[in-house]
């Protein structure tokens, strides 16, 4: 078993089970699993050896168990390492099963990996009071209410611990104060002109939604807007900006 994505540069795991589904014990049972392309050992479980020092792609893992018992099942595991691999690499993962006696033959398995660029999006929009979606440079009335709502997504095939989200209010915005804006129903906390949402943690596939709301201003009045909204995670940044 191992997973059918993994960002380029992270360790990938991998788990082989092993059952004995006869009627009579296997002795002598050799579990084989090959190092694949592009892939080097990070670690190995249960009492796995390598074939090679250090244990690179092509070299052979072993696990040897004597016995086996009728209905009996173990599970062993190993880690590779992919900082060899670049984006659409596919990982092929091959083990083989075999026993001096209790196996009717020998089995092997395969599985395959393929390795993915970190994906980490944001989206944003804005709302007027009559509830249509306001198209980037459309007009907005002076005192109107627009709700912005940030959308953060997730694509990765591994969870994103300690994102950080900021929006750049307009200088207009901050210079009304309160009167145009709320920070205390953001969730964020407010620096400068910058709105700030710390310590995000996303599981994979995930998204999460933020919104806040803001009263045009009137010395806005025959200004444009700007806003700029960002996400960044430990090794990326992306921005959407209104």
């Amino acid at each position: 078993e191992a997973p059918e994505k993994a960002l380029v540069g992270e360790k990938v795991p991998v788990s082989l089970s092993v059952s004995n589904e006869g009627s009579a014990e296997a002795v002598d049972v050799t579990l084989t699993a090959q190092i694949p392309d592009s892939t080097t050992l990070d670690s190995v479980l249960n009492g796995g050896t390598c074939s090679a020092d250090p244990c690179a792609a092509g070299a052979t893992l072993n696990w040897t168990f004597p016995v086996i018992e009728a209905g009996q099942s173990t599970v062993v595991g190993y880690v590779l390492a992919s900082d060899d691999a670049s984006v659409g690499d596919v990982i092929q993962h091959q083990a083989a099963l075999s026993a001096d006696s209790g196996l009717s033959r020998s089995t092997s398995a395969s599985a395959t990996t393929r390795m993915v660029a970190a994906d980490l999006r944001i989206e944003k929009t804005a709302t007027g009071e009559s509830g249509a979606k306001l198209d980037d440079g459309a007009p907005v009335s002076i005192g109107e209410q627009v709700a912005y709502t940030l959308r953060v997504v997730n694509d990765n095939p591994v969870a994103q611990a300690g994102i950080q989200v900021t929006d750049q209010l307009p200088y207009a915005v901050v210079q009304c104060g309160s009167a145009c804006f709320d920070v205390t129903t953001t969730g964020a906390s407010l620096t400068g002109d910058t709105l700030n949402w710390p310590d995000i943690d996303l599981d994979p596939e995930a998204a999460l939604t933020l919104q806040y709301t803001v009263t045009i201003p009137e010395v806005a009045s025959g200004t444009e807007l700007a806003n700029k909204a960002s996400v960044r995670s430990r090794s990326e940044e992306h921005t959407s900006e209104l």
